[in-house]
C-alpha cells in the first residue's frame, strides 16, 4: 500500500475551530503522504520525458500556465499516464480552471480507478472551491472504488468535520484506524495522524476525556516520531491552564528544535500559540521571537498544491492575527496578503473570505489609530484599502467621508457619504454628516435638507430629529430646534432598551436649547431633571451642573452659578471617573466667572486648571477639537477680563495650532481677530467673538 500521509495536508483545515477543542492546526500537517512522481521518467520515450522535466520547472518557478500546457502536450503523446494528468489537474486548480481540472482527474481515474491521488486532490480543489457536495462526492467514490483503503475513509471524516457532523466523521475515522491498524504496511505515521484527528473530533464533541486518553494513546506510540510527539503534547496543553500549557507548549517546541524532526506545519501552529500565551504574560520579546520562528516555518511552505491549500491559509491567518495583537501591523499585513494571494486557487474558500476580513480589520484599526491621533489623510488612505476588501461597509464609508471633510475635500465627501447610503438608505448616520459638513461650509440649504433627509430615512429612531435640533440651535433658530429635540427624547424614553447616554445627550441639548432660546427657567428645570436622572454617571453629572451655572449666569446669579461649576469640579474628582468635557469646561467657566467678579488670582489658578485637563485628557477627534476650543476661547476671555494679556495670547495661538477643520472655522478666525486687536493695542479689552457654549455635536454611530 502507497504511504498517504501527504494527501491529508488539507483535511486537517476542516474540522471548525471551537473554543472546547484542540485546533487541528496544531497537529501533523502531512498524513497520508504522497509521492511526486509526475516528472519522473515513467517511460522511455525521450519527447514525452523531456516534456514533463520542462514542466516540472516550469511550475518550480510558479509558471503555472507553461507547465500545464507542456504537461498537455506530453499526455497528447502517451494519454494514459497516471501521474502526470493528475499534476495536468493541479496545475488547472492552481489556474482557477476547475472545469479543465475535473476533466483530466476523471481522465485519471479512467486510467487507474483505484489509486487515491485523483479522488483526494480533486475533493480538495472542491474543498477550496467551495463546493462540499461534489467534495463528499470525490471521497465518497474512492470508497467506492476500494474499500479496503483507508484513505477514503480518512478524508470523509475531516470532510464531515468541516461540515459539524462530528458522530458521522468520529465514525469514519474510526473506520480508516481500522483499517491502518489491521494492515502491516501501514505506515505508523498514517495512525498516528488519524489518531490526532479522532481526538479533535472526539474534544468538538465535548467529549474530552475520551479526546484525552485518544491523546496520551498517540503519544505512547509516538516514541520514534518527534513530529508526533510535539503534536500529541501540543494537544494535551488544551486544556491545561495557562502556565501549564506555556510548559507544554514550549516541551512541544523543544523536541521540534532537538529532533528537527518536525514539518513546518507542526511546530509553527506550537510557536503560535506560545507567542499567545507570553503575550498574556507581557513577554513581548519572548512572543516576537516565537512569531518570526513561526513565519520562518512557514516561509518554506508550498502554496503551489491545491492538497493542504486551505490549511495553510488557515495558519498565515492565525499568525497575522498574533502580529496583530502584538502590534505589528505590518507583519500581520504581510500573511493575511500571503492568504489572498491564493485567491484563485482558494476561490469561494472560508479562509479566502477570513483573510479578506482580517485585513480590512487591520486596515479599519489603523485607520481609527490614524484618526485619533490626528492624521486625516492616513486615516482616509487606510479606509480605502479596508473598503478595496469590504465595500459593502457602511460604517467605513461614513469613517472615511469624515476625514475627507476634515482635509477639506467636500465634492470626494459627498462621493462616500452618497456610498453610504447606498448601502442602506434607513440608516441616519450618513445624512447627518453630511448635513453637518455644508452646515460649516456655509451651506444652509443643502443642510437643510440633509437633516431632512435623516429623519425621512429613519423616522422610528431618535438619531435625525435629535440632530436636526442640535443642526437648528446651532443655525440660530432655536425655536424650531425645541420640537425635534423634545421628539427626540419621547422616542427615548419610550424604548426600553434606549441607551442612557443618548437620553442624557438630549436631555442636555433640550436644556442648551432652552437657554438659547432664553427660556431660563425651563433650562434651569431641564437641568435639574438631568442631575437626578444621572446619578452615578459622573460625566453627565458634571454636564449638567455646568449647564446650570450657565443659566445661574444668566440670570445674574452668580454665588449659585460658582456653587454648581464646583459642584460639577467635585464630580469628577477622583475615584469618580469624567470625561474631558466635563472636567475642563468645569473650571474654564469658574475661571471666566471668577474674572467677571475681579476675582483675578482664583482666576488665573481655574484657567490654568482648565488648560492642565485639556493637554491630559483631549485627543484629537473633531468632537474633542471643537471642545479644546471652546475651553481655549473661554479661557483667554478670562485672562483677558484680568488683564493678563500675555496668557491671553498664549491661550489664542495655541487656538491657531489647531488646524484648519471645518468645525472649528469660526473660532479660529475669532481668535485670529482677536490676537490682531491685541497686537494693536495691548491696554484695549475686546471679548472674542466667538464663545461656544453649546454641547459637543456627538456625531458617532450611536448617536
Amino acid at each position: 500500500m502507497n504511504g498517504f500521509l501527504r494527501a491529508a495536508a488539507a483535511a486537517l483545515c476542516l474540522l471548525p475551530a471551537s473554543p472546547a477543542a484542540a485546533s487541528p492546526s496544531s497537529g501533523n500537517l502531512e498524513p497520508f503522504a504522497r509521492a511526486r512522481t509526475a516528472s519522473a521518467r515513467l517511460t522511455r520515450n525521450a519527447r514525452f520525458n523531456a516534456l514533463l522535466d520542462r514542466a516540472q520547472k516550469a511550475e518550480d518557478r510558479g509558471a503555472y500556465a507553461a507547465a500545464a500546457d507542456l504537461r498537455r502536450r506530453a499526455l497528447a503523446l502517451l494519454p494514459d499516464h497516471y501521474a502526470p494528468r493528475v499534476a495536468l489537474a493541479e496545475d488547472e486548480v492552481r489556474l482557477g480552471r476547475l472545469d479543465l481540472a475535473r476533466s483530466d482527474f476523471a481522465l485519471a481515474r479512467k486510467a487507474d480507478p483505484k489509486m487515491a491521488e485523483a479522488y483526494v486532490e480533486e475533493g480538495y480543489a472542491d474543498v477550496n472551491a467551495g463546493q462540499p457536495d461534489a467534495a463528499e462526492r470525490a471521497f465518497s467514490a474512492l470508497v467506492a472504488a476500494d474499500p479496503s483503503n483507508p484513505q477514503g475513509y480518512h478524508h470523509l471524516a475531516a470532510f464531515w468535520s468541516r461540515r459539524g457532523d462530528f458522530a458521522k466523521a468520529e465514525g469514519f475515522m474510526r473506520k480508516s484506524i481500522v483499517l491502518l491498524e489491521a494492515d502491516p504496511r501501514a505506515h505508523v505515521e498514517d495512525l498516528l495522524g488519524d489518531l490526532q484527528w479522532l481526538g479533535a473530533i472526539l474534544e468538538s464533541e465535548g467529549r474530552w476525556p475520551d479526546a484525552e486518553a485518544v491523546y496520551r494513546d498517540g503519544l505512547s506510540r509516538a516514541k520514534t516520531s518527534p513530529d508526533f510527539q510535539a503534536t500529541f503534547i501540543a494537544a494535551l496543553a488544551s486544556r491545561q491552564s495557562p502556565q501549564e500549557a506555556r510548559a507544554s507548549l514550549e516541551k512541544a517546541a523543544a523536541v521540534c528544535r532537538q529532533t528537527r524532526g518536525c514539518g513546518p506545519t507542526t511546530i509553527g501552529p506550537i510557536l503560535v500559540r506560545l507567542a499567545g500565551l507570553y503575550m498574556d504574560e507581557s513577554k513581548t520579546a519572548r512572543a516576537r521571537a516565537a512569531l518570526s520562528e513561526a513565519g520562518n516555518a512557514y516561509g518554506a511552505l508550498d502554496d503551489g498544491n491545491s492538497l493542504g491549500l486551505d490549511e495553510n491559509a488557515e495558519k498565515y491567518i492565525a499568525l497575522g492575527r498574533a502580529y496583530e495583537k502584538l502590534g505589528d501591523e505590518t507583519l500581520a499585513e504581510r500573511w493575511f496578503l500571503r492568504v489572498l494571494a491564493l485567491s484563485r486557487a482558494l476561490s469561494s474558500s472560508p479562509q479566502l473570505r477570513a483573510a479578506r476580513k482580517a485585513l480590512a480589520d487591520l486596515y479599519a484599526g489603523s485607520a481609527r489609530r490614524l484618526d485619533e491621533g490626528g492624521d486625516r489623510a492616513g486615516a482616509a488612505a487606510a479606509y480605502r484599502k479596508a473598503l478595496a476588501l469590504r465595500p459593502r461597509e457602511y460604517a467605513l464609508w461614513v469613517a472615511l467621508a469624515a476625514d475627507e471633510v476634515e482635509l477639506g475635500r467636500l465634492s470626494e465627501a459627498r462621493t462616500d457619504f452618497a456610498a453610504a447610503r447606498r448601502l442602506d438608505s434607513r440608516q441616519a448616520q450618513a445624512y447627518v454628516r453630511e448635513g453637518y459638513a455644508d452646515f460649516h461650509a456655509g451651506d444652509q440649504k443643502d443642510a437643510d435638507k440633509l437633516f431632512a433627509a435623516a429623519i425621512v430615512a429613519d423616522p422610528s429612531g431618535f438619531a435625525g430629529y435629535h440632530h436636526m435640533a442640535a443642526y437648528l440651535d446651532m443655525s440660530g433658530r432655536e425655536a424650531q430646534a425645541e420640537p425635534y429635540i423634545r421628539k427626540s427624547l419621547a422616542i427615548l424614553e419610550a424604548d426600553p432598551k434606549s441607551n442612557r447616554q443618548d437620553l442624557f445627550h438630549s436631555l442636555e441639548w433640550l436644556a442648551a436649547i432652552l437657554k438659547d432660546d432664553g427660556k431660563l427657567a425651563q433650562a434651569a428645570t431641564a437641568n435639574e431633571d438631568g442631575l437626578k436622572r444621572s446619578q452615578g454617571d459622573a460625566t453627565y453629572q458634571g454636564i449638567f451642573s455646568i449647564q446650570l451655572a450657565q443659566v445661574y449666569e444668566a440670570q445674574g446669579k452668580n454665588a449659585q452659578a460658582e456653587a454648581a461649576y464646583r459642584r460639577a469640579i467635585d464630580a469628577c474628582r477622583a475615584p469618580r471617573s469624567c470625561e474631558a468635557r466635563a472636567r475642563a469646561p468645569a473650571w474654564v467657566g469658574l475661571a471666566r466667572l471668577l474674572a467677571s467678579e475681579g476675582r483675578k488670582s482664583a482666576a488665573s489658578a481655574a484657567a490654568a486648571e482648565a488648560l492642565s485637563e485639556l493637554s491630559d485628557s483631549l485627543g484629537k477627534s473633531p468632537e474633542d477639537v471643537y471642545g479644546k476650543v471652546f475651553v481655549l476661547s473661554q479661557a483667554a476671555d478670562a485672562y483677558r477680563e484680568i488683564g493678563a494679556d500675555a496668557d491671553a495670547e498664549r491661550v489664542l495661538r495655541s487656538i491657531l495650532a489647531c488646524g484648519s477643520s471645518p468645525i472649528i472655522a469660526d473660532a479660529v478666525e475669532s481668535a485670529r481677530k482677536s490676537l490682531a486687536a491685541l497686537e494693536q493695542t495691548r491696554a484695549r479689552r475686546r471679548r472674542p467673538s466667538m464663545r461656544p457654549t453649546r454641547p459637543p455635536i456627538i456625531t458617532s454611530t450611536s448617536r
